[in-house]
């Protein structure tokens, strides 16, 4: 037995004799025959009358009853060798199928090693290749599929290097993001205006601990001291200014005027800006808004509200970053923003989410919770329309108990109400568009041949494996096609070594791996 190619099952059937060898035996009648014949000679009255007549001298009668018991002696005997003849045929048979067999079971044995071995090396080479690739996508495919043929030869080994690489990568993906916001905090942290450094100080804050951070936070708070000092004198100054203008009439008219059609939005406009910069959106948006299109104020407007969006969205308040880049319409991304806070408020993680907005095929998302189910892998992109199929098999049942019918069966019935209602929220069934009548299907025989083997072969959750569920070594099971078998009460399904067979009993139970297409703006 090799588990996956070649089981204890196929091998017992291969040693079903079929064969109808049969005879009839003759000797058996021939032993009934003399017995009967020697019995109704010596037991007949005349005979025994006679004998005793003539105190049993019969010499001629003798001689005839034993001439007759030795023709059927001979008869007997001819009858018992074509019986041990027949017997001997069939024997020679049975040994020569015996014989044939054994040498299909080693040439199948064999050819199920070279299989698997070739199995193996693709698995192999897919993990080179992906792990050639020196990304992290293509790490993790490269682990998935060394961890598949561990133990062969140095796959285990390829693993932990895929791993270490992999750690590597994640490092300094980590380490450019931290240095990302430290340049953004050092150049933030210039000039004299405080607010500045005050927004410095909370972008040094989110990495506390990564290179001197906190020494800049410190000398941030110096600069502020410092600049508010001199704030401080110079609205003295600005003050005793004031005073010595209003002094004269004339001068104090010709203030009033500059005040109000120049120092005073000037100073408005400094202000917002100020609290622009300083990363306070929503006022530096009011304010803007107030100054009806003074210098570009107008724009300014957009950008805040913009800015305030992002912050919201990169701050994971997703419900409001979505309501404000929906109010900002057309404006820059705001509408790709305001979809992907959409998915990210149903509970879909950002990284995900932002996964799904660039259409990438293979990708895998998460969607929804069945019983610890989580993953789908991206199979078709079509606009904003995308075909998910669950990456593990999610559960262990019968087709039904009647016939292949798919819209009719029991698994259809489950996976459209009662899986449907448990795995989603109502914000991801809003999401799942709804095709030829189906929320959930399955994927049909045509669908599932254009896949790689890679994505045919599934894993079960521990979820149904805890229904006993049968796995091979590779921790691969048998799951489910929607497409009808070669006959009525057989559905198609895909083998856990990655073939579509299509002779499974509907009332039998396999692995259910679902499929849906959903919408991102439905």
């Amino acid at each position: 037995e090799i588990d996956g190619y070649l089981y204890a099952s196929q091998i017992v059937e291969m040693y079903k004799y079929n064969n109808n060898l049969s005879y009839r035996s003759s000797s058996y009648e021939r032993q009934k025959q003399r017995s009967s014949i020697l019995s109704d000679i010596t037991e007949d009255r005349l005979y025994v009358r006679t004998k005793r007549y003539v105190n049993g001298n019969l010499p001629e009668v003798e001689e005839g009853v034993n001439n007759l018991a030795a023709l059927l002696d001979s008869q007997l005997k001819q009858a018992e060798e074509e019986d041990a003849a027949n017997c001997n045929r069939i024997k020679e048979a049975y040994e020569a199928f015996i014989r044939a067999t054994d040498q299909k079971v080693i040439d199948k044995n064999r050819e199920c090693l070279e299989k698997r071995e070739s199995d193996r090396q693709v698995i192999y080479d897919d993990g080179a290749y992906y792990a050639s690739k020196n990304d992290k996508p293509g790490y993790e495919k490269a682990i998935q599929c060394f961890e598949s043929i561990a133990g062969w030869k140095d796959a285990s080994l390829r693993v932990e290097e895929c791993k270490n690489r992999l750690k590597e990568l994640q490092e300094a993906e980590e380490n450019a993001r931290k240095d990302e916001i430290y340049n953004l905090a050092k150049s933030l942290a210039s000039g004299n205006v405080a607010s500045k450094y005050e927004a410095a100080i909370k972008q040094y804050r989110t990495i506390e601990g990564y290179r001197d951070a906190e020494v800049q936070i410190e000398l941030c708070k110096q600069k502020i001291g410092e600049i508010k000092a001199k704030e401080a004198k110079k609205r003295k100054r600005k003050r005793n200014v004031i005073i010595a203008i209003v002094s004269g009439v004339v001068v104090a008219a010709i203030a009033t005027v500059v005040v109000v059609k120049v120092i005073i939005p000037n100073s408005k406009y400094n202000k917002a800006m100020e609290l622009y910069n300083a990363g306070n959106y929503s006022e530096a948006a009011d304010s803007f808004a107030a100054m009806e299109g003074y210098k570009d104020s107008a724009d300014y407007v957009n950008k805040s509200k913009y800015a305030l969006a992002k912050a919201a969205y990169e701050a994971g308040d997703y419900e409001e970053a979505k309501n404000e880049f929906e109010r900002l319409g057309e404006y820059s991304d705001s509408k790709n923003y305001a979809s992907l806070s959409s998915l990210c408020s149903s509970g879909m993680d950002k990284e995900t989410a932002e996964r799904i907005a660039q259409h990438k095929v293979g990708d895998t998302i998460s969607l929804g919770n069945y019983n610890g189910a989580t993953e789908w892998i991206v199979l078709k992109v079509d606009g904003t329309r995308i075909y998910l199929l669950s990456k593990y098999v999610i559960d262990y049942r019968p087709f039904d108990f009647k016939n292949n019918a798919w819209k009719n069966s029991q698994l259809h019935k489950w996976l459209n109400d009662g899986f449907f209602k448990e795995c989603f929220t109502d914000s991801e069934m809003a999401m799942i568009e709804e095709v030829d009548g189906d929320m959930v299907t399955l994927l049909s025989k045509e669908e599932a041949s254009q896949l790689s083997k890679e994505i045919l072969l599934a894993e079960p959750t521990d979820y149904a494996k805890g229904k006993n569920i049968y796995t091979t070594s590779d921790n691969n099971c048998d799951w489910w096609l929607r497409s009808p078998g070669r006959d009525v009460y057989c559905a198609a399904d895909v083998r856990n070594t990655g073939e579509i067979y299509d002779f499974d009993n509907v009332e039998g139970k396999l692995g259910v791996r679902p499929a849906i297409w959903i919408d991102l703006e439905p």
